[in-house]
């Protein structure tokens, strides 16, 4: 996938981002869309409530950069948790203060950050409605 640049309007700088592949004909039905928007400087300055790229939430496009695989600009926080979707315990990526995504199914759950003694944090989660 090519990296492209453009600007961001939020963030007033230029930003990278991708776009992710098409699926071929006759593919599997759990197969992503592709052909989606993701931006690689996506982090904790998107809390606007429509993203300028994609004219979608933000929490989207950090759900679709944790999909693509690809590494962001910003690195993104993970903790652990049980994801509510799937009963694993493992880890989820921070997209915002309230939401995360589940490392091995990658649905998105509602987050609660508990802090613990050493400063490091753990999640407790709920599904998304």
């Amino acid at each position: 996938m090519d990296t492209h640049t453009t600007y961001c309007s939020h963030c007033q700088k230029d930003v990278s981002f991708i776009v992710t592949s098409s699926s071929r004909p006759g593919g599997q039905a759990n197969l992503p869309e592709g052909g989606q928007l993701v931006c690689l400087d996506f982090g904790r300055s998107c809390d606007g409530n429509i993203c300028p790229l994609s004219g979608l939430p933000p929490v989207v496009m950090g759900v679709r950069l944790v999909m693509s695989g690809k590494e962001g600009t910003e690195k993104m926080e993970s903790v652990h948790g049980v994801c509510e979707s799937c009963g694993f315990p493992t880890e989820l990526a921070v997209i915002n203060e309230r939401q995360g995504v589940c490392q091995v199914c990658g649905s998105t759950n509602r987050l609660v950050l508990l802090e613990l003694d050493d400063g490091s944090y753990v999640a407790a989660s709920a599904t998304e409605p």
